[in-house]
């Protein structure tokens, strides 16, 4: 690969986010399996009106659903652990579960840094305790930041399903454009690479004391 194309490749590892070791191919749904990482398996799927992709990928965690959705809420400290993540904020806190936010991401010289304004919501099963997280871009809540490209297109999901009392699976679905001359094949190319990092992250700080023992309102842990 030649320098432009690496440099193309590694841009996308600034946006939240090996060889195939077994032969998962094309789901019923469009979902074509594109790798295992360390546990996560990740696919891909073509997305009407774009010629960039929609991402998915499923991994199972230790974490209670408390734990992931008290780490998931806590915003403020999404620089922590979400990649090329350069600032976050809560702009509106609506309930526990609704706010809309606000989002700086750092892109590598020469490209023009992003910003991302977004409503998330977040709701549980009452039966199955099943915790959805759905994130839509909310580019008009506010003016962008002198000299940011604001992202128009953004949707994220987490579904956290439990297991057991202690273990989640957890499913993380993606459409994003960055916006911008980025071509979509450079997107394409390193469209899982930001969110797996940012997942790697986010199991890690799972650790930290203030969502070990964590108590989410409005969140029931699976029994």
């Amino acid at each position: 690969m030649n320098k432009a194309s690496t440099w193309y490749a590694n841009i996308l590892i600034l946006i939240f986010l090996l060889p195939i070791g077994h032969t998962e191919t094309q789901q019923d749904d469009g979902w074509e399996f594109k790798k295992n990482k360390g546990g996560i398996k990740i696919y891909t799927r073509e997305c009407k009106g774009t010629n960039i992709k929609e991402l998915k990928f499923t991994v199972t965690i230790n974490a209670t659903m408390n734990q992931a959705v008290a780490l998931l809420a806590d915003v403020n400290n999404y620089s922590d652990w979400v990649y090329g993540c350069d600032h976050s904020s809560t702009l509106e806190e609506i309930s526990n579960k609704k706010s809309y936010c606000y989002y700086k991401v750092d892109f590598p010289w020469p490209m023009t840094d992003r910003d991302l304004v977004v409503y998330s919501e977040i709701k549980q099963d009452p039966i199955t305790k099943i915790v959805t997280s759905d994130t839509n871009s909310r580019a008009d809540y506010m003016e962008k930041a002198a000299g940011y490209i604001r992202m128009q297109k953004h949707f994220n999901k987490w579904i956290f399903t439990p297991i057991s009392s202690n273990q989640i699976v957890v499913t993380y679905l993606l459409k994003s454009d960055p916006g911008g001359s980025i071509p979509s094949w450079a997107i394409n190319m390193a469209i899982d690479q930001g969110p797996v990092k940012s997942m790697k992250g986010f199991m890690r700080n799972l650790k930290r004391p203030q969502y070990i023992n964590a108590n989410f309102e409005g969140i029931e842990d699976f029994n």
